[in-house]
């Protein structure tokens, strides 16, 4: 599941292996790729450290929560509010 590799890529890196390393290694697993998993056409079967590195920097991965993101300009328009807006919630 989804949920396994997330856990798996953060305590290989909080073992302290490198973001390379880690990539190998789920390639090497045969580990099924975000875009594989969604099922996405043309989605790639190998990991790619970028894909990794935004799975680590993602702060919904390690427990928090954006809130207040965005707000009502009028009726029917949304918009992003300016990040230091944002609260963040654990």
């Amino acid at each position: 599941s989804e949920a396994r590799v997330v856990r798996n890529i953060f305590e290989l890196c909080n073992q302290g292996t490198s973001v390379r390393e880690i990539v190998k290694h789920l390639n090497s697993m045969g580990t099924p790729t975000p875009s594989v998993s969604k099922g996405l056409a043309g989605g790639s079967k190998a990991w790619a450290t970028s894909t990794v590195t935004k799975i680590l920097k993602n702060s919904t991965y390690a427990g928090d929560f954006q809130r207040w993101m965005h707000k009502r300009a009028d009726r029917n328009v949304i918009v992003i509010r300016p990040k230091e807006e944002w609260v963040t919630t654990a």
